[in-house]
């Protein structure tokens, strides 16, 4: 079966290593994102990452207030922020309509 994901819009090995500081002092950093949907929607989101899951990390959707697996390869924006500059639940923002 071929491989059907999609090519990645970030450096992975950054990327991962992001997620990995966020996970490792969850109670101080949170991540900022800009993902792409399998749509092609793009949203800025503030995600608590926790496990990752073959091409997927696995992270709390400050925005949504749930649980969400996000195809890493549809990230194409990290970076990590303090979390104690966040709240929940934090606003999902479209891309391209930042104020």
């Amino acid at each position: 079966m071929p491989d059907t994901s999609p090519e990645p819009l970030m450096d992975q090995e950054r990327l991962t290593g992001l997620l990995v500081r966020a996970m490792n002092y969850h109670d101080d950093y949170v991540c900022r994102i800009r993902y792409t949907d399998q749509y092609g929607k793009t949203t800025i989101r503030v995600v608590s990452p926790y496990r990752f899951l073959g091409p997927f990390v696995l992270a709390l959707c400050l925005g949504r207030e749930e649980c969400r697996s996000f195809h890493m390869h549809r990230i194409s924006e990290c970076e990590v922020v303090s979390a104690h500059d966040v709240l929940m639940p934090e606003n999902i923002t479209q891309w391209g309509k930042l104020t």
